[in-house]
């Protein structure tokens, strides 16, 4: 299907008026780029950006105290429980593992203990010695020398 010369007149001015919006896309684009490297450039956006992104991490803190403010009055376990019951379990499983080390050595020395026991001869008892009995010391010396 061709073009007959008749319809070409008609797209002309179409053309022209996509042209015109092109140029006026591209001018308004380098007046544009322009004028906000122009606004960038100010000290005032930095200290404006600066302030936006405190408000901002203000903001997501107090999102955040809230969320869990809420979890906890759903006595539902927040992020703060969660990592405060992590910290209590470490701490836990730690005393364990020293448990756990200390009995192994406590077995360990009774075997060798009773290894040792079980090579060397029997050796008798020997009987505790009587006591001589001793006079009995008061504890005021006044009295000590009035009953010598």
């Amino acid at each position: 299907m061709s073009l007959d010369t008749a319809q070409r007149p008609a797209y002309g001015p179409r053309v022209d008026r996509l042209g015109d919006a092109e140029r006026n896309l591209k001018e308004s684009e380098a007046e544009f780029s322009a004028a906000a490297e122009d606004f960038v450039a100010r000290p005032q956006f930095v200290s404006l950006l600066a302030f936006a992104a405190g408000n901002l991490a203000a903001t997501t803190r107090i999102a955040t105290d809230v969320f869990d403010l809420a979890l906890r009055n759903l006595r539902l376990a927040g992020r703060q429980d969660v990592v405060s019951l992590a910290k209590q379990l470490g701490r836990t499983e730690d005393k364990l593992e020293r448990v756990l080390q200390e009995i192994e050595g406590l077995r360990a020395e009774a075997g060798r203990a009773a290894a040792a026991r079980a090579e060397s001869p029997t050796v008798e008892r020997l009987e505790p010695r009587a006591r001589k009995s001793r006079p009995q010391r008061s504890p005021d010396p006044d009295r000590q020398a009035s009953t010598e």
